[in-house]
């Protein structure tokens, strides 16, 4: 957690780009959670076929 605020307070004079990195962290993790379900739906719909 140390580590974490020491990196935050060098990097506020870098904020937007250091919100931007978070915010696509965030949105990475999330399609890596969607993505497994999508795949199984598609399998699903191509076997059905």
């Amino acid at each position: 957690m140390g580590m974490l605020l020491r990196l935050s307070k060098e990097a506020i004079r870098y904020k937007a780009l250091y919100i931007i990195a978070i915010l696509s962290t965030l949105a990475l993790t999330g399609v890596n959670l969607v993505a497994p379900k999508v795949l199984s739906r598609m399998a699903g719909i191509q076997s059905e076929s």
